[in-house]
């Protein structure tokens, strides 16, 4: 029997009636559907903006940065998603030992333990991702490095994402998008407060012109996306130890 009470745990009442192999292939199965469906969309949506609405808006964003209202206000909230990876990997450390120590999970445990494995594990993703998509930030931060704004540096370098070239997908907001998910799948109640905080994170990230939207929009595909299979993971694992 698992530590971790799962957020399916609730509905999982009548699973041993409903065990039968086409039950539960049409179980695994739905869910992945949806999820490459999502994933085609998505696609499409970073496609389209990297066409028509990216290199605009950044342009835009760079040309009014002293009267786009909010602008200064809104660089702040880029910064909220910094402290989860550091967070989740210590959390990830000691929960771990609280479960090798026997310990049991209450729903808040078992919450905090999944956002960490979560978090870490959509760190390692998006490092990947972005060494293979490779594509220039908006602007240049740091002053020395390339991007649209200093040298019209557009677009993606393939399978060689550093420096400049790390900007797809947003690490900030696959990171919030990861917790958020988990947050949002365990206590229904705070979905408005979930979709109101990932919002606010995304437009910051925009109009501070950190990010253009579709590293923002693969940031939240990807967050969200770990955090659904870290808990389908966790739940067929329970599933096949009871």
């Amino acid at each position: 029997m698992s530590a971790f009470p799962l957020p399916s745990d609730r509905a999982r009442g009548g699973v041993a009636a409903r065990s039968g192999a086409r039950m539960r292939g049409m179980r695994i199965m739905t869910p992945l559907r949806l999820w490459l469906i999502t994933l085609v969309l998505t696609s499409l949506g970073v496609l389209a903006c990297w066409a028509w609405v990216d290199r605009p808006l950044a342009l835009w964003l760079h040309a009014h940065r002293w009267i786009v209202p909010g602008r200064a206000a809104f660089r702040p909230l880029t910064h909220i998603p910094d402290p989860l990876v550091p967070l989740g990997s210590v959390g990830f450390l000691v929960l771990g030992l609280a479960a090798l120590a026997g310990k049991k999970f209450s729903k808040f445990g078992s919450l905090v333990a999944l956002c960490c494995l979560s978090v870490v594990t959509t760190e390692t993703v998006k490092n990947g991702l972005k060494w293979v998509f490779g594509r220039a930030w908006p602007d240049s931060w740091r002053g020395s490095e390339s991007s649209l704004v200093s040298s019209g540096d557009y677009g993606f370098h393939w399978f060689a994402g550093v420096g400049s070239h790390n900007a797809f997908p947003s690490g900030h907001m696959a990171a919030a998008a990861s917790v958020l998910a988990i947050i949002w799948m365990y206590y229904p109640g705070t979905r408005s407060f979930c979709a109101g905080a990932a919002m606010l994170v995304a437009a910051a990230l925009v109009v501070s012109n950190f990010h253009f939207i579709g590293d923002v929009l693969a940031g939240a595909f990807l967050g969200m996306f770990i955090a659904r299979i870290t808990v389908a993971l966790l739940d067929r694992w329970r599933v096949g130890g009871a």
